[in-house]
């Protein structure tokens, strides 16, 4: 799977990857580690060396795992206020999102 990722953001840094968890994320995350291999933008956690604004970035990995994950953005507070989306990894191989 390949996520092009733009952050049209025109104030602060983002960043995403695909996390464990579906919900009641931290404020911040410590070192976090994708699900999967390749499954997080580079310098997820730092407003200074995550995406910036207008830039853009892609992530490519094989979700090898079914279950529940969640598309979240690792900068500090962004993923607790709600800055995430459920990512459903299917055994049939089914496509789809739903909202958080």
């Amino acid at each position: 799977m390949v996520i092009n990722f733009r952050n049209d953001d025109p104030n602060i840094a983002h960043s995403i990857g695909v996390d464990s968890g579906t919900g009641n994320f931290p404020a911040t995350f410590q070192n976090p580690e994708p699900v999967f291999a390749g499954a997080m933008s580079s310098n997820a956690t730092s407003m200074q060396e995550a995406t910036q604004p207008g830039q853009s970035e892609s992530i490519s990995f094989t979700a090898d795992r079914a279950g529940a994950y969640a598309l979240i953005c690792y900068i500090p507070a962004h993923a607790a206020t709600g800055m995430w989306i459920n990512f459903n990894v299917s055994a049939r191989g089914g496509v789809g999102f739903t909202s958080s």
